[in-house]
């Protein structure tokens, strides 16, 4: 076995100004679509499902966004804040799967509470 020190991981170039706002964008459009997708929870159709299939693009883009713009060593405060508004935005929909689905599991209906009509 040799005794020779691996080579440094290369340095990651900064991320994009655009790569920047389309992640802050995409948490932005999570956080809108969830709302949308909770006032609309009680409609079952093709309205409900763009939103929800838009909000779970959305989310899931965010968190891969978060992810990669997180992996970079230096971040500057435009990525920081995208980090954060996109992080909040996977964060809060875990939080409201949650809550949904403990609802759902204790027999309650979790569509009652969005504010049906």
């Amino acid at each position: 076995m040799s005794s020779q020190v691996l080579p440094a991981a290369p340095e990651l170039p900064a991320p994009s100004r655009w790569t920047i706002l389309a992640v802050s964008g995409c948490g932005v459009a999570s956080m809108a679509l969830l709302a949308a997708a909770l006032v609309f929870a009680h409609h079952w159709g093709a309205l409900a499902d763009t939103i929800v299939t838009g909000w779970a693009a959305a989310t899931l883009t965010s968190a891969a966004g978060v992810w990669f713009l997180a992996y970079r060593r230096e971040l500057s405060d435009q990525s920081w804040r995208a980090v954060r508004i996109a992080g909040a935005a996977v964060l809060v929909a875990v939080a409201v799967l949650t809550f949904a689905g403990v609802v759902w599991a204790a027999g309650g209906d979790p569509s009652g509470y969005c504010g049906g009509g």
